[in-house]
C-alpha cells in the first residue's frame, strides 16, 4: 500500500492549510510547545498548520513512540482541536488516561489523537485496534464534532449493538465522542473473513445528516483481498466484480 507515502491535506475555516503524514528526518521543522519536536523513532508521523498563503508555518510537530509510526489523515474541528490518524507499532504512544485504550493490544494498531489547533501541543490520544493487524487510515468530523475513523483489522475488533455488521470482516468504522472517551459505535464490514483484508480503504466521508460514505478497491494488483464476494444490494450500479474493482 506504500503506507509511508501516504498522508493528508485540508483547509480550515480560515483557509489555513493542515497537513498529516509521515518522516524520516531527525531535522523536520517542529515548533516549540507542539506534541514533540525531537524525533521519538526513525519513521515518525508528523502534522502542521500552515498560513493559507504557505509563508507561515503557524506549529509542527513529530507523532509516535520509539518504533515505527505513520500519519495518515487529519482534519480540524470548531472545538478548537486537529485530529490525526494512522498506525503504529510503537508500545509508548502518547496516549491520555480515560481514553478508548492506553495500551497497545499487539503489532501495530490504529490511533487518533487529538492536538491543539493553537501550538500543536496533545490534548486527547488512544490506540484503536486488536491482538492482531489494526490500522487507521481515514477520519470524518461531523457537526457535533463526534469523530469517525475508518480502518482495517485481522482481529475480532468490537462490534456495539443495533449496526450494519458483516461479522468477522476486516474492515472497521468507529465514531467517538470528542474527547476519545466515549464510543458511539463500532461495526466492520467485508465478506467476513478477517484473515485477510478485502480493500484497501482509500475515501470515507460523514455528511450534514451523518449518513457514513466509504470506498477502497482490492484485487490482483494489490498485495492481497479480493473484491470477489464483498456484499452489494440488488439495484446497486454494479453488483458485479471481477475481484479487482472499486467498491463503495
Amino acid at each position: 500500500y506504500s503506507d509511508e507515502m501516504r498522508g493528508e491535506i485540508v483547509l480550515g475555516s480560515n483557509g489555513d492549510v493542515y497537513v498529516s503524514s509521515s518522516t524520516l528526518s531527525t531535522n523536520f521543522p517542529t515548533t516549540a510547545g507542539s506534541l514533540a519536536t525531537v524525533a521519538p523513532a526513525a519513521q515518525n508521523a508528523c502534522a502542521f498548520k500552515l498560513s493559507s498563503n504557505l509563508n507561515t508555518l503557524l506549529w509542527s510537530t513529530y507523532i509516535g513512540g520509539t518504533a515505527a509510526d505513520a500519519g495518515y489523515a487529519i482534519k480540524s474541528s470548531s472545538n478548537g482541536n486537529v485530529y490525526v490518524t494512522g498506525g503504529t507499532l510503537s508500545t509508548n504512544f502518547p496516549v491520555t488516561a480515560g481514553t478508548l485504550s492506553n495500551a497497545n493490544a499487539g503489532g501495530a494498531d490504529g490511533f487518533v489523537i487529538a492536538l491543539s489547533d493553537v501550538n500543536g501541543s496533545m490534548a486527547a490520544s488512544t490506540y484503536m485496534g486488536t491482538a492482531s493487524y489494526d490500522q487507521t487510515y481515514l477520519i470524518e468530523i461531523d457537526g457535533n464534532n463526534d469523530i469517525y475513523v475508518a480502518g482495517q483489522t485481522k482481529g475480532a475488533y468490537p462490534v456495539t449493538g443495533g449496526v450494519y455488521s458483516n461479522p468477522n470482516s476486516s474492515q472497521f468504522i468507529h465514531k467517538f465522542n470528542p474527547g476519545l472517551t466515549a464510543t458511539g459505535f463500532s461495526t466492520v464490514f467485508g465478506k467476513g473473513s478477517n484473515s485477510s483484508t478485502d480493500i484497501s480503504l482509500t475515501a470515507f466521508l460523514v455528511d450534514n445528516c451523518q449518513n457514513i460514505y466509504v470506498s477502497g478497491w482490492g484485487g490482483g494488483t494489490n498485495n492481497e483481498g479480493s473484491t470477489t464476494g464483498l456484499p452489494v444490494t440488488g439495484n446497486a450500479y454494479d453488483n458485479t466484480t471481477d475481484g479487482s474493482d472499486f467498491y463503495f
